[in-house]
């Protein structure tokens, strides 16, 4: 996964819960809660549970994003062509004492 990606989900995973808690919390969001509940006095007395509501799922909404884009993302396969005997290139260097 490259950095600019991991940093870009990283700071949506910081941002997005905390701004949809505090929208939610001065009213911005009033209107996209009346679409769940139509009771207007039921959204003016639990605004701050539709709110961290809200902000729980644009967490599990990053987090899917993030495996999505991470499965998605093609692999690379590092061949060495050492071996895994130390330093010497010589097979026959070694001789049983």
């Amino acid at each position: 996964m490259s950095v600019g990606t991991l940093t870009v989900f990283s700071i949506l995973l910081a941002l997005a819960p905390l701004t949809l808690l505090f929208a939610g919390k001065q009213g911005s969001l009033d209107n996209f809660f009346t679409v769940f509940i139509n009771n207007p006095a039921t959204i003016e007395q639990n605004r701050t549970l539709f709110s961290a509501i809200a902000a729980v799922a644009a967490v599990n909404i990053v987090l899917i994003a993030f495996l999505v884009a991470a499965w998605r993302e093609p692999t690379t396969t590092v061949v060495s062509t050492e071996r895994h005997g130390g330093d010497d290139k010589d097979p026959k260097a070694h001789k049983a004492e």
